[in-house]
């Protein structure tokens, strides 16, 4: 997988990662084609007649145990439509002190609006929520 570029905890790529070359379920990988990669690549298409009627997905969430495959099929939906994948945790955004989580959501953004499409991944969201600091803090 090749860096596009590498911020703070902040990995963009290109991957290479292909609903061909991963072991998921052709269940799933049918699904996520037909509801998520087709929509955005003829939306993006301008010569598919169906670009203006096609509702694209402006948010998936992929959840289950580690080590069931989530990362690859969102690295292989940014391969299929050739697009960067911007990866991070979601501990980047849990700090001590009030702003700095939206802060680097902001920055994350950013780096997403530079390449124009990206889709971004955000491992371990369920971090996020959580309380801040130690259990004394109050």
């Amino acid at each position: 997988m090749e860096t596009i570029n590498n911020a703070e905890n902040l990995f963009i790529k290109k991957p290479t990662s292909s609903f061909a070359s991963t072991v998921i379920t052709v269940i799933i990988s049918s699904v996520v084609y037909l509801k998520i990669v087709r929509p955005i690549i003829n939306y993006t298409n301008p010569n598919s007649s169906t670009s203006n009627k096609i509702k694209v997905p402006k948010g998936v969430l992929l959840f289950g145990p580690p080590g069931t495959g989530k990362t690859m099929i969102a690295k292989a939906m940014a391969n299929e439509v050739g697009i960067p994948f911007i990866a991070t945790g979601g501990s980047d955004f849990v700090e001590k002190y009030v702003g700095v989580g939206a802060k680097r959501a902001r920055e994350i953004f950013a780096e997403a609006k530079k390449n124009e499409k990206a889709i971004i991944y955000i491992d371990e969201i369920d971090a996020i929520g959580k309380k801040r600091g130690s259990e004394s803090d109050n």
